[in-house]
């Protein structure tokens, strides 16, 4: 399992929105980091690095969510393989990244940039679940991963416990972009299986200067599809709390998803 683990956190590339969180004492039914860790690895399944093709497209939308105004698209991004090198110890991808970022006033800020990433081969004398499984990871969207995984980790400054675990399956509808292919890029009956999980955080730290601790209440949600390609797979990921601005506090939920793909 710890390599899983590893492996997931090296290669993961975003649940339903939740309900707004509620700061009271009254958490729910506790669980430890590592059956959220098991439900994660479970939920992201075993896809390959390797089996990334040359011409495979995702793209994203940032979401954002502030009391009860309506969801704004702030980020939108788009990711594209553009070459593949393949040797017999290894492939290298070349990767277009476009992205935009939106803001309040609805425009555009434009950047592009190209990144080049080696993907070893796991070497024949090696078991798969051995080391040679840690190198066929690539870094990309490696944050989400980790903000699952070690979410529930007791920090050095820091008490985190999490709470009221959930994980299931359904089918849902592929999405516009997607659906409006004659193909509807391989999916059957233009569907795809979900892998839901989701669960609450309580983060409680103390300030070094005032002696108060302070406790932080979040959900944390995801959708992984083992039908989507590689860079596609973690389809929906989201994020729900409580800001803070001028000592006024507002519900906060913020939701990263899958738009298109191509494999």
């Amino acid at each position: 399992m710890r390599t899983a683990l590893l492996f997931l956190v090296l290669s993961l590339t975003t649940a339903s929105c939740m309900k707004k969180p509620a700061l009271d004492d009254n958490d729910g039914t506790p669980v430890t980091a590592e059956a959220v860790q098991d439900a994660v690895v479970q939920a992201w399944g075993a896809p390959s690095a390797l089996d990334i093709g040359a011409n495979e497209f995702a793209y994203t939308e940032k979401d954002i969510e502030i009391g009860d105004l309506p969801a704004r698209v702030i980020f939108q991004d788009g990711k594209t393989i553009q070459s593949v090198e393949e040797t017999p110890e290894e492939k290298k991808y070349v990767i277009l990244q476009q992205i935009a970022e939106i803001d309040s006033n609805n425009e555009q800020k434009l950047s592009t940039s190209e990144r080049r990433i080696s993907v070893a081969k796991p070497s024949q004398t090696i078991d798969d679940e051995g080391p040679a499984t840690l190198a066929t990871a690539l870094p990309l969207s490696v944050e989400l991963a980790q903000q699952l995984l070690y979410a529930c980790v007791k920090g050095k400054d820091w008490n985190v416990s999490c709470y009221n675990l959930q994980a299931s399956e359904t089918v849902e509808d592929a999405p516009p972009q997607i659906a409006s292919r004659p193909d509807c890029e391989g999916l059957t009956d233009c569907k795809w299986r979900q892998k839901f999980v989701s669960f609450d955080m309580i983060l409680e730290s103390k300030d070094d200067k005032t002696g108060v601790t302070s406790r932080t209440k979040a959900k944390y949600s995801v959708k992984m599809s083992p039908d989507a390609p590689y860079l596609s797979r973690v389809t929906e990921f989201c994020y729900e709390g409580i800001g803070t601005v001028s000592n006024t506090h507002f519900p906060l939920r913020i939701c990263q998803r899958i738009k298109n793909f191509r494999r």
